[in-house]
């Protein structure tokens, strides 16, 4: 029987709660989340919170600075390629001219340099359409700008086969 009793004691003494605690005050049985701050819910002294203002800020700035320098980028780009179609319609427009350049000589070793419009420089003789002549070759109206050698330009107003 003593060792019963003396079992139900320690049962006892084991399920009872302790009066002290680390920290040795009366208020053992109080949770411990009561008393100590998380120290997540810290809260930061004004200048922490100046610092985090001025990052924000500067990142915010940052993101300014950076949408700017793409948009210039863009605008050279845009800039480079309508530039870049211009010269090309320059060389374009630049090598029509000289190929009509090169054109208008060989035509004109091919007309009569006395008339306008192209009188084949080797015909031995033109005449008016419509006219009385024999032709070999017939013209309409051509405008004289040097020696009328086919006569084509009978009152001398400048003006052959009007």
């Amino acid at each position: 029987m003593v060792s019963l009793v003396l079992l139900g004691i320690v049962v006892i003494a084991a399920s009872t709660p302790s009066s002290s605690n680390n920290r040795g005050d009366a208020q053992a049985s109080a949770t411990p989340a009561q008393h100590r701050p998380h120290p997540a819910t810290k809260h930061p002294s004004t200048a922490e919170l100046a610092a985090h203002r001025a990052k924000v800020r500067a990142a915010a700035r940052a993101r300014v600075r950076a949408a700017k320098i793409r948009r210039a980028k863009a605008r050279a780009r845009k800039a480079a390629v309508a530039k870049a179609a211009m010269a090309k319609a320059a060389a374009a427009k630049a090598a029509a001219a000289k190929a009509a350049a090169a054109k208008a000589p060989a035509q004109a070793q091919r007309c009569n340099p006395n008339y306008s419009g192209c009188l084949n420089p080797n015909a031995s003789d033109y005449d008016c359409e419509g006219g009385s002549g024999n032709g070999p070759y017939y013209t309409g109206t051509v405008k004289v700008i040097g020696y009328d050698e086919y006569g084509l330009d009978a009152d001398g107003d400048g003006s052959g086969c009007d």
